[in-house]
């Protein structure tokens, strides 16, 4: 998957919520939400930042919940994750946060 390193974030989610190529969600954002369960430490960092997004299931690893918080708090659940588990991304797979 590509990086973007460029363009401020408000750019990077309206470049990726206007790409044709994009899905909609259950909620019906353009924006998905990856978590690397191998990397989850279950610190719950996503889960303050996020409640209604983010909870830790019975074996302590981040998921989702169905709900979405806004992109704020999404933000702030991804850079709350010391292992950086969580990332967010475009439907065609591009990282659009954390950039490099």
């Amino acid at each position: 998957m590509e990086r973007l390193a460029t363009g401020d974030m408000g750019t990077l989610l309206a470049d990726c919520l206007s790409a044709p190529q994009a899905g909609r969600d259950a909620t019906g954002s353009r924006v998905f939400i990856r978590i690397d369960a191998d990397n989850c430490i279950a610190c719950g960092g996503c889960t303050s930042a996020a409640p209604q997004t983010f909870r830790l299931n019975e074996a302590l690893i981040a998921e989702l919940t169905g709900e979405h918080d806004g992109i704020p708090a999404l933000k702030a659940a991804v850079d709350s994750c010391p292992l950086f588990a969580i990332t967010l991304h475009c439907a065609d797979g591009t990282v659009i946060y954390p950039r490099d």
